[in-house]
């Protein structure tokens, strides 16, 4: 576990681990992940898909896990999440090309 959050709010199991923010770096950072498909979905599987995935974000086992892994859940809706996977493409490129990172 790092000495520092990069979320923009302490986490709930390391109450006294202070933000990068608070620590005086202007930076908030998550690893969201999500599940995406093919362009063109019917509606009716896009909204079924996200009903049963929000779902399960509230189960109290799910919330657990999480916190047992230092995370918290931070639901987006499918155009929410959309936005911000399209937001973080230019930027995990420049990270990318900035420190030559290639897969294996």
């Amino acid at each position: 576990m790092s000495n520092r959050s990069i979320s923009g709010k302490r986490l709930k199991r390391y109450p006294n681990v202070p933000t990068l923010k608070e620590v005086g770096l202007d930076s908030v950072e998550f690893s969201p992940w999500g599940i995406v498909g093919p362009s063109g979905m019917e509606p009716a599987v896009v909204r079924t898909m996200h009903d049963a995935i929000k779902r399960s974000m509230d189960d109290l086992e799910f919330v657990s896990l999480l916190e047992t892994l230092g995370q918290e859940p931070v639901y987006m809706s499918s155009d929410a999440y959309r936005r911000h996977a399209l937001e973080a493409i230019p930027v995990q490129k420049a990270i990318v090309e900035k420190y030559g990172l290639k897969g294996s």
